[in-house]
């Protein structure tokens, strides 16, 4: 997966092809996002769907709103699983209720 295009040329309707270049995404997906309508277009004679600049806009914000959230999570797991490796494991309780530092205490 590409990063976005951070500029590109502002028009008033983007082929397929060119928002999939913008957003970098394959054009299939863009293609699926129309055909699902998580995607605005306008057909002109019936032919190739154009993406109006206002649904691009909102497009990117969500994918841009998407990859700070899964950043998000990643580093918050990241910090988990550090605090998880770093946290002391307590000494093993025997048979009878007392630990190993309890039994080496009493020798």
């Amino acid at each position: 997966m590409r990063e976005p295009a951070p500029e590109f040329e502002r028009k008033l309707l983007y082929s397929v092809f060119e928002v999939a270049s913008i957003t970098g995404r394959p054009p299939g997906l863009v293609k699926r996002w129309i055909y699902r309508g998580q995607l605005q277009c306008v057909r002109i004679d019936d032919e190739a769907p154009f993406v109006p600049f206002d649904a691009l806009v909102e497009r990117l914000e969500r994918l841009a709103w998407k990859r700070r959230r899964r950043e998000e999570v990643r580093a918050r797991e990241a910090g988990q699983a550090a605090a998880q490796a770093t946290r002391e494991v307590g000494p093993e309780p025997v048979a009878n209720g007392t630990s190993e530092h309890e039994r080496a205490a009493a020798v």
